[in-house]
């Protein structure tokens, strides 16, 4: 936590035991000891709860991404059925056309054969 080392922690440890004496030394270090517990599960809750709300904010965000993933979805079937509806139509009036081309061609055979038939009788 605080990256000291064996002859720093030896160093503290005879500072205090000179300073506060071999009487109150073990409940000051039961203290410091209490402290040092308490800190770290503060620590710990705290990154708990960071680790927790980063969590929240990945899953909206994800939840964000899947809606717009529908509405884009939603958006390429309609542009789908309409391009369907679109090619339907186009087809009917490709099958009119070709439709009236024939009547057209039927009609045009029935006068080059009418007008031969009177070219004819005139003949005659």
């Amino acid at each position: 936590m605080f990256d000291i080392g064996f002859w720093e922690m030896s160093l503290i440890a005879l500072i205090a035991l000179i300073v506060l004496g071999p009487e109150r030394l073990p409940g000051v270090a039961r203290t410091v000891g209490h402290w040092i517990g308490r800190a770290r599960r503060m620590i710990g809750e705290v990154k708990a709860d960071i680790d927790r709300e980063i969590r929240n904010a990945e899953i909206k965000e994800m939840e964000s991404l899947k809606k717009d993933i529908e509405d884009t979805g939603r958006e390429v079937s309609s542009a789908v059925s309409g391009a369907s509806e679109t090619a339907a139509k186009a087809k009917d009036e490709f099958d009119l056309t070709e439709a009236i081309q024939g009547s057209a061609e039927s009609m045009k055979q029935t006068a080059e054969s009418s007008r031969d038939k009177e070219e004819h009788a005139k003949k005659q």
